[in-house]
């Protein structure tokens, strides 16, 4: 049972790179090494560790064939840095676009629906004589997972034998199982 978390996570820079026209080195993984891009720009942390919706989960075995599928919950933090008065307009663009069908779309290919868009919260600091505006919101997901695994069946089986009664003579008995 596995998410194509890479997948996902290109699908999510995806998303913002659509919904806010920044460009693709300005939408960055927020543990990514290295340097931070110049304003404005955006960080995303998609909580990949994801958590089971236990209640949803089912098994099927149809076939020789035990599918098992999984719903999970899928957390991703989104952080725009700007000069003042930029970053707002992008995060707002950024919640804005989870609406787009594009963007749908574009989620769905990998398994990810949106839930909840989240609320933005203003996190803007003053460094040394610099304004730093920064705006912060937690999307929430649906994903779906899925494994199939080949138990094989039996496609037949002979039984041959004497059955003894108690009572009476010895019988013989044939069966065939498919």
């Amino acid at each position: 049972m596995s998410l194509d978390r890479a997948a996902i996570g290109q699908a999510l820079r995806q998303w913002l790179m659509k919904a806010t026209s920044l460009a693709d080195n300005k939408v960055v993984f927020d543990y990514q090494p290295g340097p931070q891009p110049e304003w404005p720009y955006a960080t995303i942390n998609p909580t990949l560790a994801t958590a089971s919706q236990g209640l949803y989960d089912e098994q099927a075995y149809d076939s020789g064939t035990l599918t098992h599928v999984e719903r999970r919950t899928l957390t991703v933090s989104v952080n725009v840095f700007g000069a003042q008065g930029q970053a707002l307009a992008i995060a707002e663009a950024a919640q804005d676009g989870l609406e787009l069908l594009a963007v749908t779309t574009l989620l769905a290919t990998v398994g990810v629906s949106v839930v909840d868009k989240g609320q933005l919260r203003n996190l803007s600091v003053l460094e040394e004589t610099q304004f730093v505006e920064r705006f912060q919101f937690d999307a929430q997901f649906s994903a779906v997972a899925s494994s199939a695994e080949t138990a094989g069946e039996i496609a037949s089986v002979g039984i041959n034998g004497h059955l003894s009664s108690t009572t009476g003579a010895p019988a013989t008995i044939t069966a065939t199982v498919q």
